[in-house]
């Protein structure tokens, strides 16, 4: 079972890396790019987020099993498929040098800037349950 949900994200990552591309480079003005980027961040969130709640509901013992996951199996393959779709649309469409991995850099920040945000909730969410747990 754990194979298999680890597979899934990862595909799921995978296409929200290409989409990200999609979305920072297809679209002619600033307003549009934004919003399909806000809408790539949110749809790379969703794994996390199940993470949250799984650690919410089972009060698993550690958070490093969740990170070492999210770095193999939602991070890696975000990154790997970001950069790829970036190098296929820089060899089929003459775009200027200094955007040349522009998309790829944004996308990498930003998923490290959410997968940061979501390791310290993982962290927070599982010693507030143990808190409670304890008090009870």
């Amino acid at each position: 079972m754990k194979s298999r949900t680890n597979l899934i994200k990862c595909i799921y990552s995978a296409v929200v890396g290409g989409a990200f591309q999609l979305s920072f480079r297809l679209p002619s003005d600033l307003v549009t790019q934004i919003i399909l980027i806000f809408i790539s961040g949110l749809l790379f969130s969703i794994p996390f987020i199940i993470n949250v709640q799984t650690i919410k509901n089972y009060r698993v013992e550690g958070i490093k099993g969740f990170i070492i996951s999210d770095m193999l199996f939602a991070f890696a393959p975000a990154v790997i498929s970001a950069v790829f779709a970036e190098v296929v649309y820089i060899l089929f469409k003459d775009i200027p040098d200094y955007s040349k991995g522009m998309g790829s850099i944004m996308f990498i920040a930003i998923a490290l800037l959410l997968m940061l945000c979501f390791w310290l909730g993982y962290l927070l969410t599982n010693a507030i349950y143990k808190r409670l747990d304890e008090d009870d």
